[in-house]
């Protein structure tokens, strides 16, 4: 008899778990958080334990999704407690962005490129591995996000101040936006470990309006990210390993969902590299995704 499989969005507070078997199918359980980093490795690790073990002589495989398996050093530990209670589960361990991108195309094999507070390209492989290229944080990273265009604003506003940039009239919007009555406000602000990365990034619509508008620092901006976003889809690909036409790449995150100006500049600057993907909105999610990267890798 074949054996079934599974898929845990393994969210911060509450765990789902959509499973596939001969007798039961597409049923969704609900369980505690599996998400390390916010009840710490040991409580994931039996959480997720309990969240499998009523499904666990049906299955043949499980794709567990989560925001803290990103990296292998993350995914070590884990895995090798999950195989010891499971010995003849075959488990695979992602992050949730690998699971969206799955869950968005309906393939186990494509590619995604995640921008909003943040940025991130990942490229799924056939052999059930992840390419990931940037999610290197605000400090060593994340080019074309909306951190990064609302980083470059200050900064660069900063500098046409002085006459070393662009003119611009993106001033007034920066210091309403931070709630500021000068520029010099800016520099400690920035400079403090309190500002928050996400109220940071959140002038990025205001920039992406004063460009349509026709500021020229702007627009320079919004043009520099999608640049940087699409360099980042084409690092996923090798010169011996060219990303073919029609390829799904699929553009998720807040700032490719909810912008098309932007979402049209990327596109316009992969085609630019060479690269002609077939594009699809993140509209997916990880749970299905998950599900759907369980059923690929099942042996059974």
């Amino acid at each position: 008899m074949s054996r079934g499989f599974a898929g845990i969005d393994g969210g911060g507070t509450h765990s789902r778990i959509l499973s596939f078997t001969d007798s039961d199918e597409g049923i969704v359980s609900i369980g505690d958080s599996t998400n390390i980093y916010s009840v710490g490795l040991e409580t994931a690790i039996k959480n997720t334990i309990s969240l499998i073990a009523p499904l666990s002589s049906k299955l043949g495989s499980v794709c567990l999704a989560s925001a803290g398996l990103g990296r292998p050093e993350e995914k070590k530990v884990f895995k090798r407690e999950l195989e010891a209670a499971f010995p003849f589960i075959h488990f695979h361990l992602c992050s949730d962005a690998e699971a969206l991108i799955a869950g968005s195309s309906g393939n186990s094999v494509c590619a995604g490129l995640i921008l909003g507070t943040g940025s991130i390209a990942i490229r799924l492989t056939s052999d059930g591995h992840a390419i990931r290229r940037g999610g290197l944080g605000w400090r060593l990273g994340d080019e074309g996000s909306g951190w990064f265009i609302s980083e470059q604003a200050v900064r660069r506003t900063l500098r046409s101040i002085e006459k070393r940039d662009l003119s611009t009239t993106l001033l007034p919007i920066i210091l309403n936006h931070f709630h500021l009555d000068s520029p010099s406000g800016l520099v400690p602000l920035f400079n403090s470990p309190e500002l928050e990365k996400s109220e940071a990034a959140s002038l990025a619509p205001a920039v992406i309006g004063k460009a349509v508008d026709g500021d020229i620092l702007a627009n320079d901006i919004i043009s520099q990210a999608a640049r940087e976003a699409a360099l980042l889809v084409k690092s996923l690909f090798s010169e011996k390993d060219t990303c073919p036409i029609n390829y799904p790449l699929v553009l998720a995150g807040g700032l490719l969902e909810k912008n098309s100006v932007i979402s049209q500049l990327v596109k316009t600057q992969i085609n630019d590299l060479g690269l002609y993907p077939e594009f699809i909105d993140g509209t997916g999610n990880a749970l299905q995704g998950a599900a759907l990267i369980a059923r690929s890798i099942n042996k059974d």
